[in-house]
């Protein structure tokens, strides 16, 4: 009950403040392209040169990864977030995860969560959402996640073994091709 008070008197705050400008978050990494092997965990940090106090975003990925790890209550204090607020972020192991934040008092800035993917192979496109918390109260001023993504893709040598792997199996095929009817009486050394 103690925290649902502490959490409305900070949304009130944000309210009345009427902050003027909208923060914008962003991946550090925004419109790179991360060259790593498959199981590889891929850590992304998220940033904003805007000073705010409540965040609630989500964070997807499109393709062969999952998310494995995020800011969560135990690491929330080392960005900028009170830890003593339920952190800890929803759908760990899927493709979408949920992060939140809250900083009362003052505002996290610069380096303000971390989410890890786990690599599976091909390309995978990163991306952020803005999310609103359907909480009482006057609501916090909006948080706009960046357009821009982030693209994780395999390093050269991987795609490389992936194609001399594909090659063998290939040749490997065509000559099993002369084994499979060994015993058709359609061959000459055919014995019933």
């Amino acid at each position: 009950m103690k925290k649902l008070l502490a959490v409305l008197i900070v949304l009130g705050f944000c309210g009345a403040a009427g902050a003027t400008t909208v923060p914008v978050v962003s991946f550090e990494d925004e419109g790179t392209t991360i060259i790593t092997t498959p199981g590889r965990v891929v850590s992304l940090d998220i940033v904003t040169d805007s000073p705010f106090n409540i965040l609630h975003t989500i964070v997807t990925v499109e393709g062969d990864a999952i998310i494995t790890s995020a800011m969560n209550s135990s690491d929330a204090d080392q960005y900028g977030w009170d830890p003593t607020f339920p952190l800890d972020p929803i759908g760990l192991g899927t493709k979408s995860v949920e992060l939140g934040g809250v900083a009362f008092p003052g505002t996290a800035t610069g380096t303000i969560a971390y989410v890890e993917i786990t690599y599976g192979s091909g390309e995978v496109v990163v991306s952020g959402w803005p999310r609103r918390p359907t909480m009482p109260g006057p609501p916090p001023p909006p948080v706009y996640f960046s357009d821009g993504v982030v693209t994780i893709i395999p390093e050269p040598a991987t795609l490389l073994l992936f194609g001399l792997g594909a090659l063998l199996l290939h040749r490997r095929g065509g000559d099993c091709q002369k084994f499979t009817n060994i015993s058709s009486p359609d061959r000459p050394d055919f014995v019933s």
